[in-house]
C-alpha cells in the first residue's frame, strides 16, 4: 500500500498523504512522493492540491532512515 498517492479529478490533481493517523515521513514516504510527483507531472492538470488523510497532516519523520 502506498503512503503517498496521486489522484486526478478533472483538471485538479491531488497529492494525498495516506498513512493516517500520523502520516510520518520516512524512506517509503519519500519513494512514494517521488512517484506521485512524477505521475502529477505527466497528468493534464491545472492545479495541484496537497492534502492528508486522518487528523494529522504530518508528524515529522525518522531522519536516520533516509
Amino acid at each position: 500500500m502506498r503512503v503517498v498517492k496521486f489522484e486526478q479529478t478533472g483538471a485538479v490533481g491531488h497529492l494525498i498523504l495516506c498513512d493516517p493517523p500520523e502520516n510520518q515521513l520516512g524512506r517509503r514516504w519519500a519513494d512514494d512522493l517521488r512517484r506521485a510527483v512524477h505521475e502529477a507531472s505527466e497528468a493534464t492538470i491545472r492545479a495541484l492540491v496537497v492534502r492528508a488523510e486522518g487528523p494529522n497532516f504530518g508528524t515529522g519523520g525518522d531522519v536516520g532512515c533516509c
